[in-house]
């Protein structure tokens, strides 16, 4: 009994051996490259932040999406605004700039960046005689190379001054009061408010 007890003691660890896993997991691919989702990026001054993913490429053909894992930054810091991984906001009115992402200080790319230069806007029309009357005014920019009637949806703050009381506003209009009897009042919007690159757009209604 005590023989035959050593004996299967010894062919157990030889049973597993033989009954093992043979198969092979294949290896994580390697990186070849990285590419940004866009060749070459075109913003307006008044876009709201717009979002980019990072692809990665691997030698086995196959690609998938890097966006969390790589770095993002641009050669102009001052130009644009990162507002999360790759969430690009612009904060200039113009320009050119170049978008950069880098993984693990071994693959790089980048990808030129062009900030359309907002030059005028365009108001709808107010009545300035109607006074203590809730008024909306709706607002759209032209911009460099002929570009007419394009949406703001960022980076615009309107003041105006103490003849109304504004109550609501966006980038793409202002909801406001006309307090007193006046013969014209002023609005001004502020391009990239409260920065060193701040621009205004004076606007007088008569």
């Amino acid at each position: 009994m005590q023989l035959s007890t050593k004996i299967s003691s010894l062919l157990f660890p030889l049973l597993l051996i033989s009954c093992g896993d043979n198969t092979t997991t294949s290896p994580i691919p390697d990186i070849s490259s990285i590419d940004i989702n866009d060749s070459n990026i075109s913003l307006y001054s008044t876009d709201a932040a717009h979002n980019y993913k990072a692809i990665v490429n691997y030698t086995n053909g196959t690609m998938a999406d890097g966006t969390l894992d790589i770095t993002w930054s641009s050669d102009d810091n001052g130009t644009l605004l990162f507002t999360g991984i790759g969430s690009v906001t612009p904060l200039h009115n113009g320009g050119n700039t170049t978008l950069q992402i880098e993984y693990d200080s071994k693959f790089f790319n980048t990808t030129p960046v062009y900030i359309k230069k907002l030059q005028s806007l365009n108001y709808s029309d107010i009545n300035i005689s109607k006074v203590g009357v809730v008024q909306t005014l709706n607002v759209t920019g032209n911009f460099e190379n002929n570009e007419s009637n394009i949406s703001l949806t960022n980076n615009i703050l309107w003041s105006g001054d103490e003849n109304i009381t504004i109550s609501e506003q966006n980038a793409s209009s202002v909801i406001f009061t006309i307090d007193q009897n006046v013969t014209s009042i002023f609005l001004k919007a502020s391009l990239f408010i409260n920065t060193t690159n701040q621009v205004d757009f004076n606007k007088t209604f008569n």
